[in-house]
Order: C-alpha cells, then sequence, then structure tokens
C-alpha cells in the first residue's frame, strides 16, 4: 500500500472545532468528498524539489507536508495530522503559483541521486515526470482554492 499524502479543505469554524476536540478528526480525515486532494506516493518528490532536502523545508510552500501545527488526535498512520490557517493557505498558494514544471524539476537530477532516500524512489523518464508533475499541478490548483474560498488546510499521511 505505501505512505500516500492528503490534504482536506475545512472552515476555519470546523478546524476550531476540531482543535477543542479531536476525537472526531479521523472520520472528518477520512470522508470521502471534493474537499480532499490525495496526492497518492508523490509527495515526497515534490517535498525534495520544493525544498532540496529529504525531510527539511526552507519555505512555506515546501512546508505542505511537513509543517503547519499539529492537532491532537493521535497517529493518522504515519504522523499526526498538521493545519494551516487560511492566511498561510494563501502563502502557500501563492509560492506553489511561481512555481512552474521547469523550476519544479531543477532538483530532479539530484534527487535522482539520492535513490532510496526520495520514497518510493523514481527514475529518470518521463512517466516519473509525468507523475510528479500531474499532481504537483493538482496540488497547485488545490492550493488555489482552498485559498480562494479563505479555507484551512489540513495536511497527514496515511
Amino acid at each position: 500500500m505505501g505512505m500516500r499524502a492528503h490534504l482536506k479543505k475545512v472552515s476555519s469554524d470546523e478546524l476550531n472545532k476540531l482543535l477543542k476536540d479531536p476525537s472526531n478528526l479521523a472520520n472528518i480525515l477520512f470522508e470521502e468528498d471534493s474537499d480532499t486532494y490525495h496526492l497518492d506516493k508523490s509527495w515526497h518528490a515534490i517535498h525534495y524539489l520544493l525544498n532540496g532536502s529529504v525531510w527539511g523545508f526552507s519555505s512555506v510552500a515546501g512546508s505542505i507536508f511537513f509543517g503547519g501545527d499539529v492537532i491532537s488526535g493521535g497517529d493518522m498512520g504515519y504522523g499526526p495530522a498538521r493545519y494551516f490557517s487560511p492566511s498561510q493557505v494563501k502563502e502557500i498558494s501563492l509560492e506553489l503559483e511561481k512555481k512552474d514544471s521547469k523550476l519544479l524539476f531543477a532538483n530532479y537530477s539530484a534527487m535522482l541521486k539520492l535513490g532510496d532516500k526520495i520514497y518510493p524512489g523514481f527514475q529518470n523518464n518521463d512517466e516519473d515526470k509525468e507523475y510528479i508533475g500531474q499532481f504537483f499541478q493538482g496540488l497547485k490548483a488545490f492550493c488555489k482554492e482552498a485559498s480562494n474560498e479563505e479555507m484551512c488546510l489540513i495536511s497527514y499521511m496515511t
């Protein structure tokens, strides 16, 4: 099955309820609807390409998978869920908008040299680049939509 990243749009009111009582967190996160974006296994490559780091992050957009504030409520599969406020979502979206595919893939050769340090491992072929690129474009669109709607984002791994 493997590690997969997900983003969930929630209103500020919904987030505040979860912060006060996280007992319903799993139900909300695992509810299938249009307010969820699944990045499949592309997340780690996107993270590296945004940050130039296997685990660290260097910008607000680069923090989308490992930044934000933790929502107590347990492990979602691979760590806790993390949230971003509407103002942070706006910053993330604006930063992502500045990245086109050419800029995104500037670090691709360096990433390939890391081999299995980037999950699940990618090759220097058009299929892998297209896979990563499609999910990156989806990430940009989803974050822009969330920003335009003034929503919060919850990031989690399963």
